[in-house]
């Protein structure tokens, strides 16, 4: 496999020793997540309402390798009660759904906060039987900065620990 990385090295002299100093940094995740920006802004720079949504979340799974991925509203003030405006599973777009946030890493990322956790969710989570792995962030009303939603990726596979992503999915989330 081959891998971009970046090497930066100095030579220093330290009393009467010579050391050369290297760096190497994988760019393997910064080239991923340029090419999903990329992705999504050529996508969707066109389409609005539902189909951006749609287009969206079916990027998101689909770059994030991910089997589902979602966005959601509030439907109510407390923000326990949550509906779907896009759900897909893969490519295949889902019934929106209605459900209850409790118990759920939704309902941490309705209180304003990222989550991710690379794998064994449904241990802590009992309601996300058979999901490994799920990373979320909160969408933020523009005029008041209120949580009003989130967007989040999920699987029943462990997800790679990028914690990078969810930089990108931030930025998503201003865009949705």
């Amino acid at each position: 496999m081959v891998t971009e990385v970046e090497i930066i090295y100095a030579y220093v002299e330290y009393g009467s020793s010579s050391f050369v100093c290297v760096l190497v940094r994988d760019l393997q995740s910064e080239i991923g997540e340029e090419l999903l920006l990329k992705t999504v802004s050529e996508h969707t720079f066109s389409l609005v309402g539902e189909d951006f949504f749609h287009e969206l979340t079916k990027i998101i799974a689909n770059c994030l390798h991910v089997r589902y991925a979602l966005i959601t509203e509030c439907s109510e003030f407390e923000k326990t009660r949550i509906r779907t405006i896009s759900y897909i599973d893969k490519d295949k777009i889902l019934e929106n759904i209605e459900y209850n946030s409790m118990g759920t890493p939704c309902e941490i990322i309705m209180k304003g906060n990222d989550f991710f956790q690379q794998d064994e969710v449904e241990k802590n989570f009992p309601k996300k039987k058979g999901i490994k792995s799920y990373i979320g962030v909160p969408i933020y009303k523009s005029s008041t900065g209120e949580v009003m939603g989130h967007m989040a990726a999920y699987d029943d596979r462990p997800m790679p620990k990028r914690m990078n992503l969810l930089s990108v999915l931030k930025i998503f989330a201003a865009r949705a």
